[in-house]
């Protein structure tokens, strides 16, 4: 989650508008990930790391599409 927090911020930070941000659809997945570990419920927890992992591919996906071919948002010089 914190990735997805981080990528999000990185985004914002240059100006580059996602679809989505997933940052209260993520929270709420980690949340339950530790509650169903803690309970015992492993196959649910790894559905929503599972889920986690997708937000995270979304985000990434999406910041890549939109800074492909600006040098200055991809970091270069």
């Amino acid at each position: 989650m914190e990735n997805v927090i981080n990528l999000v911020k990185a985004a914002k930070a240059h100006d580059i508008r996602l679809r989505q941000n997933y940052v209260r659809l993520g929270k709420r997945a980690l949340i339950m990930v530790g509650r169903y570990a803690h309970a015992r419920q492993m196959k649910r927890a790894r559905k929503k790391i599972k889920k986690l992992k997708n937000y995270l591919g979304r985000v990434a996906r999406d910041i890549e599409r939109k800074t492909s071919g600006d040098a200055q948002k991809e970091g270069g010089d």
